[in-house]
């Protein structure tokens, strides 16, 4: 079972996790967004448990709740979250476009 955490809950974060309920091995154990209205919602919607969500994006990249993360956030914020995600040693996936410039993705890499 890998257990997912999403940061940044808006539309790509929504289908990440509609998509995920068809999937047997997979499993969205951590939130987060900067929106307390957002985690709401989305806690609700997806009955994630009030305490795997989180209002900062470091607390779930550093928590032992997930193994792997979805970064759905905004475009300029993706670097940054990868390299927290890689040092905490957690598998990413990243919604598109990776990074905003050539440097930054081969950096990633």
């Amino acid at each position: 079972m890998i257990r997912w955490g999403i940061l940044g809950l808006g539309n790509m974060g929504n289908h990440f996790s509609n998509s995920a309920k068809e999937v047997k091995n997979i499993k969205i154990n951590g939130i987060a967004s900067l929106s307390e209205n957002k985690l709401k919602n989305f806690r609700e919607k997806f009955s994630i448990p009030k305490e795997n969500c989180f209002s900062s994006y470091d607390e779930l990249i550093n928590s032992d709740l997930v193994d792997a993360v979805y970064i759905s956030t905004v475009n300029n914020t993706h670097f940054e979250l990868i390299s927290k995600c890689a040092k905490s040693k957690k598998h990413i996936m990243v919604e598109k476009p990776l990074t905003l410039t050539t440097k930054d993705a081969k950096d990633c890499v």
